[in-house]
């Protein structure tokens, strides 16, 4: 309602119809707002704007919403599109959302720039914290050697409260690598006896 008090009917029908899609992660290219998830190749056009200026207040408003109603990720993926300050404000929350709702692809980056973010700030033991939520993720989604390097960068980090959670999830990691290894060499056997 706010949205369509501020627009006139085209653009207050485009916002009424991504608004209703629950779920559905935005992005702005030039004078459109496509939805990236599970929708694809669908595009609302903003026919009646006329600048960036337009499309970034929009967007601005609808990022607003977003929020406002517990989106963070979608609000992040909004403002950082058009590279407002908030984004870097909602930046944690976003990364923690993706987690929580199991969007890897998502949440393995910006776990990332959470990271380097605490690194550039010196505050090493938040940098570890998410180094070690980036371990977590990425063995979960199968990718042990990437939950390995983020494990050694947390290593080189200095953040001595946090090295028992480091060694315990390292251990996890290697159990799963070791485990990972039996069963390529399990299979390769069977190869070996069928020939």
């Amino acid at each position: 309602e706010e949205l369509a008090a501020a627009s006139n009917e085209k653009v207050a029908a485009v916002i009424r119809a991504l608004g209703g899609l629950d779920g559905i992660a935005l992005a702005v290219r030039g004078n459109s707002v496509a939805l990236t998830e599970s929708v694809p190749s669908i595009t609302a056009k903003y026919q009646v704007l006329d600048n960036q200026a337009q499309v970034d207040f929009y967007t601005h408003r609808v990022a607003t919403v977003f929020e406002r109603h517990g989106r963070t990720l979608d609000a992040y993926l909004l403002f950082e599109t058009i590279k407002n300050p908030r984004a870097e404000k909602l930046l944690a929350r976003a990364a923690r959302e993706a987690t929580v709702t199991g969007q890897i692809d998502l949440a393995l980056p910006l776990l990332r720039l959470n990271v380097e973010r605490a690194k550039n700030l010196g505050e090493h033991d938040v940098a570890v914290s998410f180094l070690v939520s980036t371990a977590v993720l990425s063995l979960s989604a199968g990718k042990v050697h990437a939950a390995r390097a983020a494990l050694q960068e947390a290593k080189t980090l200095d953040a001595h409260d946090l090295d028992l959670w480091v060694r315990e999830v390292d251990l996890h990691v290697r159990a799963e690598d070791l485990l990972h290894h039996q069963v390529e060499r399990a299979r390769c056997a069977r190869g070996v006896q069928r020939q």
